[in-house]
């Protein structure tokens, strides 16, 4: 008896610390395929890979929303090439909140384009949630359009200028955000940043996520 104590506890303990090797070992691989996926798909589409966003690049766009979200920011497997006449950005963020037991990974592939917001106020949109809902009762801006309730009710509209911001959402781009739903964008200074908040793109689909980021820009 005295020796299945001392065995069970241990054996439990070695079956725990295999799985987090397992998964580490995992992971790890998985990161490394997509890596591999994306530094192809940069390739052809006659785009530079890198497998690291330089740490100053991450400070400088500190001033979008996402990117003052958590704590330990990071950025990997960054595309630059162009769409068009227009420089493009693509990389996968991530970013963390909370800590030890209740630390949470949050990922998403992003896409900025340094000058695709020139002439726009600065903006963030944002699919709508309950806790937007909540907040709107509290006094939380949402700039919202008679004229298309289906936007309206889907995404989370904010700016500092809501003249300007109404002047640039016309009625075809309410339409398109309308039947569109689940994107993230956001203008600070001329750039333009587009993603889905905790969406990592497929490597394959990242030449059709980039036609829809150069859409949103026209």
């Amino acid at each position: 008896m005295d020796w299945l104590e001392v065995a069970i506890p241990i054996a439990i303990i070695g079956g725990i610390i295999t799985l987090v090797v397992v998964g580490i070992i995992w992971s790890n691989y998985l990161e490394k395929k997509r890596r591999e996926a994306l530094a192809s798909t940069a390739e052809l589409m006659g785009f530079t890979w890198s497998a690291k966003v330089p740490g100053e690049k991450i400070t400088e766009l500190r001033t979008f929303e996402l990117f003052n979200r958590g704590h330990s920011p990071s950025g990997q497997n960054m595309l630059v090439g162009k769409i068009g006449d227009a420089e493009l950005i693509l990389f996968d963020y991530r970013y963390e909140t909370g800590s030890g037991k209740n630390r949470t990974t949050h990922k998403q592939t992003v896409i900025l384009l340094p000058d695709g917001g020139a002439g726009l106020p600065d903006f963030q949109l944002t699919p709508e949630n309950l806790f937007h809902r909540i907040g709107q009762l509290l006094g939380y801006q949402d700039i919202d359009f008679d004229e298309n309730p289906t936007f309206s009710n889907r995404y989370l509209l904010r700016g500092p200028d809501e003249e300007a911001i109404r002047r640039a959402f016309r009625t075809d781009v309410l339409e398109y955000f309308a039947e569109n739903w689940g994107w993230s964008v956001e203008v600070r200074r001329g750039q333009l940043l587009v993603y889905r908040a905790a969406n990592l793109c497929e490597p394959d689909k990242c030449p059709e996520f980039v036609a829809e980021a150069a859409r949103i820009r026209e």
